[in-house]
């Protein structure tokens, strides 16, 4: 198999689709969402410590010596966001849409729910440019690319709203 090495710049788009409990893809109406608001995605993997054992004999040299190997366990993403697209914050974090009173319903904004933040089940994947590329003959671009297939658990940080 070919190894293509490519230098990355600049996120292009994101797409969050809906999860059920089990991980699987809820269709539907509303159960994705592809964006190009966001600022940043930062990524930062946990791990697991190694175990050590070491155990010396009677004259004090090492009799066993062992360690396991470090375990991912997961990963922490936080996105920081340009737009306040609600349906982007329900499939994130659970938290139900706020509705309008118009006979067919706009989606107006969405309400912090301590029962629901957290409970949302998704994927997100991330596209990203390639610098020093050229379209091919069919006019097409290559692109980096970033799939987390299932996250749950998010949590809100911190938002300011200011001038």
């Amino acid at each position: 198999m070919a190894v293509e090495c490519a230098s990355m710049s600049r996120g292009k788009m994101l797409r969050i689709t809906r999860l059920n409990e089990c991980g699987a893809i809820v269709e539907g109406a509303g159960s994705s969402l592809v964006a190009k608001a966001f600022v940043s995605g930062t990524f930062t993997p946990n791990y697991q410590d190694a175990q050590e054992i070491s155990v010396p004999d009677a004259n004090g040299d090492i009799c066993i010596e062992d360690r396991s190997p470090v375990a991912l366990r997961w990963v922490d993403m936080s996105l920081v966001i340009c737009t306040l697209d609600p349906t982007m914050i329900n499939l994130i974090t659970g938290d139900p849409l706020v509705l309008d009173d118009a006979v067919a319903p706009n989606t107006v904004g969405f309400r912090l729910d301590a029962d629901l933040t957290g409970s949302a089940n998704f994927a997100i994947e991330f596209w990203s440019g390639i610098t020093g590329q050229t379209c091919d003959p069919a006019g097409n671009t290559k692109y980096g690319y970033w799939l987390f297939p299932w996250l749950k658990d998010a949590q809100w940080g911190e938002w300011v709203i200011q001038n």
